[in-house]
């Protein structure tokens, strides 16, 4: 409806009474001239995930915080990323990608949190936990075949504010089967269905991006420009 222009303005009471009236014409119009709308070729896949996993409780959550894991630092050893270690990170395709996030809004910001990322670390750095197999069975339902990375994610719109992301991999499995659980200490980062975009910025990195040839932080030549003011100018 935002094409009409007399649906992007404020209604007054005298034009209140027929806004259905309109409403009803711009419908048909729509419906008469608009190219048809399909359904994403995906689409019977997305509402397949989302019906399966939106009553999951998101028990890998309820593990880091019982545990204090963003607390622990001993339990985690630092890697810096390159695409030949890590390979028990499953190789992802951009379709496996979509299917995690149901749909393309996180993945679409996954290259700026990896600019931050990389601006602020100097390379793309995780943490994989030392003893996982052991204890990580006892709080959450997986096979022992799981181990647990960690990744610290800059904040986009809080100065200086991180966020934890867990992901649980089994490497005897393969694809996005293998990401068996996931979570982050945003507002949003326990959702079952779909993923956070920091969760998804780590994901879209180890399964995808570093196995491509031209993949750059968005807008990484500002990073080279400097502003001069001139003081004179300022005081005038």
């Amino acid at each position: 409806m935002s094409a009409f222009k007399i649906f992007r303005q404020n209604y007054f009471n005298r034009a209140s009474k027929h806004v259905m009236i309109d409403f009803s014409v711009a419908a048909a119009l729509i419906n008469k001239f608009h190219t048809k709308i399909r359904d994403r070729d995906d689409a019977a896949q997305i509402l397949e995930i989302v019906n399966q996993n939106m009553e999951i409780n998101n028990d890998l959550s309820e593990y880091v915080r019982e545990r204090n894991l963003n607390r622990a630092r001993a339990d985690f050893r630092n890697i810096n990323v390159d695409s030949e270690n890590v390979r028990e990170f499953p190789v992802l395709s951009y379709s496996d990608l979509i299917l995690i996030a149901c749909g393309t809004y996180q993945l679409k910001q996954a290259p700026s949190y990896y600019g931050e990322h990389i601006r602020f670390n100097g390379c793309y750095q995780i943490e994989l936990c030392n003893d996982h197999r052991g204890s990580i069975m006892e709080g959450v339902n997986v096979s022992p075949n799981c181990f647990l990375l960690r990744a610290r994610i800059a904040g986009r719109h809080i100065s200086r504010k991180v966020y934890f992301v867990y992901i649980l991999i089994n490497s005897n499995d393969s694809g996005r089967s293998a990401i068996k659980k996931y979570c982050c200490n945003c507002i949003v980062g326990r959702r079952t269905v779909g993923c956070c975009a920091h969760v998804m910025t780590v994901i879209w990195y180890l399964g995808w991006a570093r196995y491509q040839t031209n993949i750059f932080p968005p807008a990484q030549f500002l990073d080279d420009v400097l502003i001069v003011y001139d003081t004179n100018d300022m005081n005038v």
